[in-house]
């Protein structure tokens, strides 16, 4: 009974663990490529370029961590205007609507009280004429919902000239990334909407202060159930001189939970190679087998792939008889290192090579492949092989391959031998999971902001209200599967339970 007892209790728990496990917060480093560019709340975007200022995610330079890329930023020298360029996103749940503002219905994402992680990498480019103190500006959008009927949201700005970097011509560091911290850190503020009624910059004086430039988050009294809606990383505007430069790496965390960290990307292809063989099996009972490998190369990545090539090797033991070149230019070897003109005869081949070229991500799956006779082989030793893609961009380690599985011998040798055989399912290539970006249907705001240069104040700018509600995504994993799996044990343990009660009852 004692035993039964303790085999209910570490299921009990086992379950709570699995349950608890689902349901957690989750997050993770989301990567944005230009393709889930899009001005929906929960989309990032450019917002508030003007006077050929830039943000787009390219592949100018790559991240600290080692990214293909990061989000690229630049201003010309301006004339007689004042470039700006600033890249935001907007929680999924913003609302924006006349004569209201802006509010949110789920609580954005998260309460300014519990944020406990704000970071973000930024590079200036040595090519930089603007002064040599200037660094990119990230901002905070916070909602307050307490303040008047509608709430007020403000506009939290950190820049580097107001966290010890240099104010009076010393130079910030150029081409290299820098990891900023800004939790602690100053920030400066404008007020966006007070209770309905849009005020921006002309609104800072008399009660509403804006220009102190050393107070952090916890000394401007924003109250205790005011969110972060929104942030965006921007230049200018007002700034003297162009500016190059890029950021990345941006992350938001709330109250011990896994930060959220949005990685900006380029696009590019995501190859995979998967192989088949047909039929799956050999048969004992005929000298001579026939068998057809199948080659399946696809682009599930957001760019096209160029300069394609399939490799694969024909198994020992085995005699290749045609070659499916699916109208693409093909090579031979016969030594399995170097590749030619194929032969007439391909019996002697070892190897071929397939130059597929070019293939876009939105281009069908490409087929290729052999066939090939095989001797009836020593029994119990099965063919493999592993096929390798390579192109421009990228390239896969070999990993698909397909075996043929040899049935056991027979067990008698005066009748003829066993025609029934066995399958074996091909392993399939490594794939890529393509990026992903919070879904979301309605438009977003393009709401210019104001950025500071110097220590005076910044000029007066307005900003048009364009948001709309939005949909939650899912950002982090599912925890239905996790949830069920605990519900079910759960219900184990107390079946269990129920029968050592009933047991000890009679």
């Amino acid at each position: 009974m004692r035993r039964l007892l303790l085999a209910i209790a570490s299921l009990l728990v086992l379950a709570s663990a699995l349950t608890l496990s689902g349901l957690a917060a989750s997050a993770a480093t989301l990567i944005i490529r230009p393709t889930d560019w899009g001005p929906a709340p929960g989309e990032w975007h450019e917002a508030n370029a003007r006077d050929g200022g830039v943000s787009v995610v390219s592949d100018v330079r790559d991240d600290r961590l080692g990214g293909d890329g990061s989000l690229d930023q630049r201003l010309p020298a301006p004339a007689a205007n004042s470039p700006k360029t600033d890249a935001q996103i907007f929680s999924p749940d913003t609302v924006f609507a006349a004569g209201a503002g802006f509010s949110t219905t789920a609580g954005g994402f998260g309460l300014l009280s519990e944020l406990d992680t704000i970071h973000f990498d930024w590079l200036r480019a040595s090519s930089s004429t603007a002064p040599a103190h200037l660094t990119p500006a990230l901002r905070l959008w916070l909602w307050d919902p307490d303040v008047g009927t509608n709430g007020t949201s403000t506009l939290a700005i950190w820049e580097g000239i107001y966290n010890g970097y240099p104010t009076s011509g010393g130079p910030v560091p150029t081409d290299v990334w820098t990891a900023e911290d800004l939790n602690g850190d100053n920030f400066w503020q404008i007020p966006q909407f007070i209770d309905g009624s849009f005020s921006g910059i002309g609104g800072c004086g008399g009660p509403i202060e804006c220009f102190v430039f050393d107070r952090d988050l916890t000394e401007w009294g924003y109250g205790p159930n005011t969110q972060v809606f929104g942030v965006e990383v921007g230049l200018g505007s007002g700034w003297a001189g162009s500016y190059e430069g890029a950021a990345d790496l941006i992350t938001l965390g709330f109250n011990g939970a896994e930060p959220t960290t949005w990685d900006f990307e380029p696009d590019r292809p995501e190859l995979s190679l998967t192989s088949a063989i047909s039929p799956g099996s050999l048969d004992l009972g005929s000298d001579i087998n026939t068998a057809t490998a199948t080659l399946t190369l696809s682009n599930a990545g957001t760019a096209m792939a160029t300069g394609g090539v399939v490799v694969d090797t024909i198994p020992t033991g085995t005699t290749l008889t045609a070659i499916n070149n699916s109208g693409f230019p093909i090579q031979c070897s016969g030594d399995g290192a170097s590749f030619g003109p194929c032969p007439a005869d391909p019996a002697s081949v070892v190897a071929i090579e397939w130059t597929v070229g070019a293939l876009d991500a939105t281009d069908p799956p490409v087929n290729v492949g052999y066939t090939l006779t095989i001797d009836l082989p020593v029994v119990g030793s099965p063919f493999a092989n592993a096929p390798t893609v390579a192109s421009d961009q990228t390239t896969l380690a070999p990993g698909t391959s397909f075996s043929l599985p040899v049935q056991p011998a027979p067990t008698t040798t005066t009748t003829a031998p066993s025609t029934t055989s066995t399958s074996a399912a091909p392993t399939t290539a490594e794939t890529s999971t393509p990026s992903t970006t919070a879904p979301s249907t309605t438009a977003a705001p393009t709401t210019p902001t104001t950025g500071v240069a110097t220590t005076a104040a910044p000029t007066s700018e307005a900003r048009p209200p364009a948001v709309d509600d939005g949909s939650l995504p899912n950002t982090g994993s599912n925890p239905l599967p996790l949830l069920l799996a605990g519900l079910t044990l759960l219900a184990a343990g107390l079946a269990l339970a129920s029968a050592a009660w009933r047991s000890r009852i009679t």
